[in-house]
């Protein structure tokens, strides 16, 4: 069943904030290649340099649910590794792990942390016309990143399809009325298939517009400042001379103590 997507152009600076509202009919969904699973740190490690796209990219995700204590091992085996890819991803799970750990959930107003466009999907088979908000993007550091992907399109929040009055603005201030802390149903359409997907909200900051302007701009600061030094600690790394000695795994890698921790001042 072919969907024709109308893309209307919708741009919001602040895209980070978002409530879902759920899609109440459930599509039947397409036949699909069973998920890869990992079921620990260390298969997680080890599938990055799998020849197999669908393993590294598994590895990615469950090393982002990690708790943010994790975030030491990660470096680690971002300092170790040599390959590329694995290197992107490692940072991507550094940077996501370090922010979850200055994530708050406890507050009156919930955040999603996502950045999002307003598409309309005409569904060809009945002619029903469905109001969608697309995730063209996610913010490191808030439990959205663990669920959702870009490219997700929501149709529904807590079994409640969108209408095609449904806004970003009105989706956004849906959200804000729910306590961040509270795990929200999101039905969202990803490629041929339909899913519903639970998603905790983070805190979003007091103060309105202004405040989450000047949040946003921090976190991203941070980020910046963040992967900076781990190019510059990894760049240390690799001109020390090798140990010896045997082999180790990627996770079982020791900083030198010369490097230091990484600390901000914000």
């Amino acid at each position: 069943m072919a969907v024709a997507r109308v893309k209307f152009s919708v741009a919001i600076a602040v895209g980070l904030l978002t409530l879902a509202c759920a899609a109440g009919g459930k599509a039947q969904t397409a036949s699909r290649p069973a998920e890869v699973k990992i079921s620990s740190a260390s298969e997680a490690y080890a599938a990055l340099v799998s020849t197999d796209w669908g393993r590294r990219d598994a590895a990615q995700r469950f090393l982002m649910t990690m708790p943010a204590e994790e975030r030491e091992n990660v470096e680690k085996a971002l300092f170790k590794t040599n390959d590329p890819e694995a290197e992107a991803r490692l940072t991507a799970v550094a940077v996501h792990l370090y922010l979850k750990g200055e994530t708050s959930l406890v507050g009156e107003s919930g955040l999603l942390g996502i950045t999002l466009s307003q598409e309309t999907l005409a569904q060809e088979s009945d002619g029903r016309i469905l109001a969608a908000i697309a995730i063209t993007d996610l913010q490191p550091g808030f439990p959205a990143a663990e669920v959702l992907q870009a490219g997700d399109r929501i149709i529904a929040l807590n079994d409640i399809p969108f209408s095609t009055d449904t806004t970003i603005a009105s989706f956004r201030e849906t959200v804000m009325r729910v306590k961040a802390g509270t795990s929200i149903k999101l039905t969202i359409k990803r490629g041929a298939e339909v899913r519903d997907v639970m998603v905790k909200l983070a805190a979003a900051p007091e103060g309105g517009t202004a405040a989450l302007m000047e949040f946003i701009q921090q976190r991203t600061e941070k980020i910046e400042a963040y992967r900076a030094r781990l190019r510059e600690m990894k760049a240390g790394h690799s001109m020390l001379p090798p140990s010896g000695g045997e082999p180790i795994n990627i996770g079982e890698m020791v900083i030198p103590e010369t490097v230091g921790p990484i600390r901000f001042k914000y």
